[in-house]
């Protein structure tokens, strides 16, 4: 699906900003999930089914 691969390119760019914005303690939890999820879905190259990747 285009959407995963778009998310899977995105995921390269919002983890090192993620990493950044945790650094300065400004993330939010919201942000934090919205993360993870995506990382997740890059990694499983589909649907998020809420576990993470071992």
């Amino acid at each position: 699906m285009e959407t995963v691969a778009a998310s899977a390119a995105a995921t390269e760019v919002s983890g090192a900003t993620a990493a950044s914005v945790v650094a300065s303690g400004v993330m939010t939890t919201v942000v934090v999930a919205a993360d993870v999820t995506t990382a997740t879905e890059d990694r499983a190259g589909t649907t998020v089914t809420g576990a993470l990747p071992a």
